[in-house]
């Protein structure tokens, strides 16, 4: 349609200047020729005026044909340059990762449907602002220097961030931020892409969780447990501190299981995991190795701080446990380990611990030994 009112108006122009270089050729012999040539007038002036308008047209016509098809290949590229930008618009409109766009002072211009969707902020909470309204207080002034130097350097950055949403709920990021720039090379806009990961986050966390843990009582299990035994021993060897390691049976559990079921023994198990945390510090370490046996990691002063936490959870099984209307009497046998007198590397602070447990159960059980 646009290209039609290009020629049309080209054709117009045609007919236009013919008409004026008739009418200008009428004017200049009605007023210069008589002046010039008096009254007399030849009878070939029909045939020169006809001369003159034809090749008027004539070169009227040869100057706009290039200038049409100029002005139709300018049109053509701006219809392209148009349609690029509706599909711009529409991407940007219906695409499903949050979007926002900010200034070179990078205040925030626009932003995206899914924006709204992901964060709960409407444009007319955020236009104007900095996206400094999104973050969460999880990373220091360090995290994001580090990214606004990446950005400067190289015109982009991506990662994963913790923001904020509008409710106050702080969720997971994969945020993708550059530049656009101008002839000049200096930064206009900043552009940001970003998606909810926070499902995905969940997902990893819980497949770690339940590679170091163990599932029936949330405590450490084996293999976290020897990680941290490694570098605890490590890191003791370096600053001269001392370790311990309680390896623990319970004596009686088997009885519970065999006469109450394995629903009542599954929920001692738990009993004991969460008495066993209770009687330790934040800092240490429970873990559960398998069965009825749980093994502690502690950081101490002395040999008599191992001591005293053997002797600690000994007494935790002194009485009866009460557990869903039942009584039950369990007790337990320790074995201690002390680094670095006991043993030098994680390994052999296990093995005498699990040797102090067999001791002490042929002590008389309820009891500990080193």
């Amino acid at each position: 349609m646009q290209r039609r009112h290009v020629w049309l108006s080209a054709l117009f122009i045609v007919l236009s200047v013919g008409l004026i270089a008739t009418l200008w050729r009428l004017v200049l012999e009605e007023t210069i020729d008589p002046l010039l040539f008096g009254l007399a007038h030849d009878a070939s002036r029909v045939v020169e005026n006809l001369e003159f308008i034809s090749l008027s047209m004539i070169f009227v016509i040869l100057a706009l044909v290039p200038a049409g098809f100029f002005a139709d290949r300018t049109l053509k590229q701006q219809e392209k340059a148009e349609e690029g930008l509706r599909i711009a618009a529409a991407v940007i409109k219906h695409a499903s990762e949050g979007i926002l766009i900010t200034d070179a002072d990078n205040r925030i211009l626009s932003i995206n449907p899914a924006f709204t969707v992901i964060s709960g902020y409407n444009p007319d909470d955020v236009v104007g602002r900095t996206p400094a309204i999104l973050t969460s207080g999880r990373h220091d002034s360090y995290f994001y220097a580090g990214m606004w130097e990446h950005i400067h350097v190289k015109g982009r950055w991506a990662g994963e961030i913790w923001n904020k949403r509008k409710n106050g709920e702080i969720y997971a990021q994969w945020l993708s931020i550059f530049t656009l720039t101008d002839e000049q090379k200096r930064v206009v806009r900043y552009v940001g892409f970003f998606s909810d990961i926070t499902e995905r986050k969940q997902r990893e966390e819980k497949i770690a969780w339940q590679a170091t843990h163990d599932s029936l009582t949330g405590l450490a299990n084996r293999k976290h447990f020897l990680e941290r035994l490694d570098k605890g021993v490590l890191t003791a060897r370096l600053d001269g501190s001392a370790l311990a390691v309680l390896f623990i049976d319970l004596d009686g559990f088997k009885s519970v299981n065999d006469t109450h079921g394995h629903e009542m023994g599954d929920l001692l198990l738990k009993h004991v995991a969460e008495l066993l945390r209770q009687a330790v510090r934040r800092e240490d370490l429970v873990a559960r190795f398998g069965g009825d046996e749980f093994v502690i990691l502690l950081r101490i002063a002395s040999v008599e701080d191992a001591e005293r936490v053997a002797n600690k959870v000994i007494d935790l099984f002194a009485k009866p446990l009460s557990l869903a209307t039942q009584e039950l009497h369990v007790g337990s046998s320790i074995g201690v380990a002390v680094f670095p007198q006991d043993g030098g590397e994680g390994e052999a602070l296990l093995r005498r611990a699990d040797e102090g447990m067999y001791a002490a159960k042929r002590a008389g059980k309820n009891t500990w030994r080193r």
